[in-house]
């Protein structure tokens, strides 16, 4: 028996210009669940005068835009897959979706056509917008991260194929934490410099660390029955804001778990607070999750 569209899925039927039915199941709940409550309220509106509904094309436009991208995240799942770019360059795509539930997640790997790896990142969706958290191949024992803003399918493609340094950007080192020589300055802060001098990594204790032309750095371990640890970079803004970008290594009765997470615009002048933080917040900022041997696997720590 053929399954009646609901409402909703006929207006999105329409949006997209596509047959919302021919979609595969896990694609149609991605895409239903991605829309927010005001995007449910514009796909049902109407206007009548000329400015009112121009404004509502728009906001249709940015939802469209939305789905395209989960779509072409979707496609590119399971194989790596041989794309063009716009000047005839072939490369292979692959993505892998996150573990995490309700979370609009991937992890992106690109190859050049000699199989030579190219990029890999993440992309999620947060806060109304898109971010590509991409990385290049490491040169003398550093990584490079860019990270971009992305409204549209073709804005992804065109920052996956080129290697384009964004205004976001931060550094880490690939050295063991261990062999790093922090410089202590004159700025440094009392916290700062016994947490550079502390090496042995204790739950709810901060180990600072910086590697010439680096971001800084911080490990810490969480007293939870996982064991989970952390790694993470500080990456200072101009507007005396900071962000927060770590991945924390958990240890699971079904083996090991890779979680990555994102905080932002943290006043500075906090950076002392951050050691107090309760698991559960770092949890909350988690945008990715993979099982090191099967990222199929669904991840739900509740």
């Amino acid at each position: 028996m053929l399954r009646i569209l609901s409402t909703m899925e006929r207006l999105v039927e329409v949006i997209m210009r596509c047959e919302f039915r021919n979609l595969k199941p896990e694609i149609q709940a991605e895409i239903l669940e991605l829309l927010s409550d005001d995007d449910r309220s514009v796909l049902n509106m109407s206007a009548v005068d000329k400015t009112s509904n121009q404004q509502l094309r728009d906001h249709k436009q940015k939802i469209m835009d939305k789905v395209e991208i989960i779509r072409w995240l979707y496609d590119q799942q399971t194989n790596f897959r041989n794309t063009t770019d716009y000047n005839g360059t072939q490369y292979k795509i692959k993505t892998n979706r996150s573990a995490i539930h309700n979370i609009p997640s991937w992890r992106v790997l690109v190859r050049e056509a000699n199989d030579k790896s190219r990029c890999l990142g993440y992309i999620f969706y947060r806060s109304s917008e898109w971010t590509l958290c991409l990385t290049k191949p490491p040169r003398g024992g550093r990584m490079k991260i860019n990270i971009h803003r992305i409204q549209r399918i073709a804005e992804l493609k065109q920052k996956l194929f080129r290697d384009e340094t964004s205004d976001e950007n931060y550094t880490r080192t690939m050295q063991d934490r261990r062999d790093i020589h922090t410089e202590i300055t004159p700025d440094m802060t009392p916290w700062m410099r016994e947490r550079i001098r502390d090496t042995n990594l204790k739950s709810g204790k901060i180990i600072l660390y910086k590697d010439t032309g680096c971001n800084w750095g911080f490990q810490m371990a969480f007293d939870e029955q996982n064991r989970p640890t952390m790694s993470a970079i500080i990456m200072h803004k101009g507007d005396s804001k900071m962000d927060i970008w770590y991945d924390i290594s958990l240890d699971r009765q079904d083996g090991d778990w890779k979680l990555d997470g994102y905080i932002q615009n943290i006043d500075q002048d906090r950076i002392e607070e951050i050691e107090t933080w309760p698991y559960d917040t770092w949890k909350r900022s988690l945008y990715y999750a993979e099982h090191y041997s099967n990222p199929e696997l669904p991840f739900d720590e509740e």
